[in-house]
């Protein structure tokens, strides 16, 4: 349950969109807030192809989310879209050529 100090900080970008915000809000995390079943959902992911993107990607489709990598690089969008369904066992991922 947020206190009053947490209403307060969240009330400013200063402290709450960082690491600071994530320490405080962290301590009222539970594991049972990662078990979700996502079966049904869809989820755009733009730069799927690599860093936090790549491991978003992998974390939706394991909970089973259809998910469509969103890439400029073809080579590297199928080379994700392959990697991620191995990993996952998914055949609910789609890699679409996208260049904003």
């Amino acid at each position: 349950m947020p206190t009053f100090f947490d209403k307060l900080q969240d009330a400013s970008i200063v402290s709450s969109f960082d690491q600071t915000g994530f320490v405080r809000h962290a301590q009222s995390f539970t594991s049972s807030d990662m078990d979700v079943d996502l079966t049904g959902k869809t989820a755009l992911i733009t730069g799927a192809n690599s860093g936090i993107g790549f491991a978003t990607s992998v974390a939706l489709a394991t909970k089973g989310a259809t998910v469509y990598l969103l890439c400029r690089n073809p080579e590297r969008g199928q080379q994700s879209e392959d990697k991620i369904r191995e990993l996952t066992g998914s055949d609910t991922v789609h890699f679409h050529r996208l260049d904003l």
